[in-house]
């Protein structure tokens, strides 16, 4: 019996023995997941949400017509430290929903789910080598592109939308070739990178980046600009969204440990215990126990877990706006970039 002969029927009732077994375990097919994405494709910026629908991001301009909007203002929590790559077999298509041929997401070795891997290690890949594939007009690239994947939260809506996964190409990672356009402040991503961290800048999350697509080209390339610090409503907001762990979702990276706001918070106090260990270490001992000496060391451990509670009020402030609303559409399509 054939596929086709046991769904003809389209998707009824299975027989009571099935149905018996259905009832008994617990379900290994289920609906595949899909990570929360901004697309630009056609240079026009569209949100894909987990339940597949597509909200393509509009404004109304001075005259009152609908137009796509060109800017967006957002905050970059975390990105890939490095380019993972890509590899189709067939012509790149951005609207393709399948996987691809190959892929990898450091950029060293094929990722372990991979059927048929092309290689066992990225820079020996033929599909690495430039000329490994021509395109239309004749030029001469790598079949297997690069690209960064780096996590924004849109502004809008007090960040309802919550972290949104951003898909870079290469060429919206590095140029070199567009001095006019870093004249007004507008760079690729990795330039961009260069410049916060000429200017101090720790960290992406703490600046409200801009970003568009370069006006000179034909295909979208989008480039970045820092436009301000975070305010202390936006910063918090930022840091509770990244404390939820929805961030290294959206990347795919390793989620944060329970344990991991901990450290921070004590670390200023961690010097302190240390320079009292001659003096103030046996008054600590006599205030839980008489205790030997020996018996004080632990008390650092009980000042760190101290701290975790002062955590917990950011955790809670996003709780409601880390969800996708559900007036998602009327709030996409009262954007306004300013």
């Amino acid at each position: 019996m054939s596929d086709m002969t046991i769904f003809a029927g389209g998707t009824g009732p299975v027989p009571a023995h099935i149905a018996a077994f259905l009832g008994s375990v617990e379900e290994n097919i289920v609906e595949r997941p899909r990570t929360p994405t901004l697309n630009y494709a056609g240079k026009k910026w569209t949100v894909i949400l987990p339940d597949g629908s597509k909200n393509t991001l509009t404004r109304k301009n001075d005259d009152g017509d609908v137009e796509p909007v060109q800017i967006l203002r957002v905050v970059i929590p975390d990105y890939h430290k490095s380019r993972g790559r890509t590899y189709y077999a067939g012509a790149y298509d951005p609207d393709k929903t399948g996987a691809p041929d190959c892929w990898s997401d450091d950029g060293k070795a094929p990722d372990a789910s991979v059927q048929e891997p092309q290689h066992t290690n990225c820079a020996n890949c033929p599909m690495s080598v430039k000329g490994s594939r021509i395109t239309d007009s004749g030029k001469q690239v790598k079949a297997c592109s690069e690209h960064r994947n780096i996590a924004v939260i849109p502004t809008i809506g007090n960040m309802a939308l919550g972290p949104l996964r951003l898909k870079l190409s290469i060429t919206s990672l590095f140029d070199k070739q567009s001095p006019e356009l870093e004249a007004q402040g507008w760079r690729a991503f990795e330039n961009y990178l260069d410049f916060l961290r000429g200017n101090g800048v720790k960290h992406t999350g703490a600046i409200l980046t801009k970003i568009k697509f370069d006006p000179n080209t034909d295909y979208p390339k989008v480039i970045f600009s820092a436009e301000r610090w975070l305010d202390e409503d936006e910063m918090d907001q930022v840091q509770a969204l990244m404390s939820t762990g929805k961030v290294s979702e959206v990347l795919q990276l390793a989620p944060p440990s329970e344990s991991e706001p901990a450290p921070k918070a004590v670390e200023p106090e961690k010097p302190a215990p240390t320079k009292a260990k001659p003096e103030p270490a046996p008054k600590v001992a006599v205030e839980e126990e008489p205790a030997p000496t020996k018996k004080a060391k632990p008390a650092p451990v009980v000042v760190e877990a101290t701290p975790e509670p002062k955590a917990e009020p950011k955790q809670e402030v996003p709780a409601v706006t880390a969800d996708i609303p559900e007036d998602l559409a009327a709030m996409l399509s009262d954007w306004d970039d300013g």
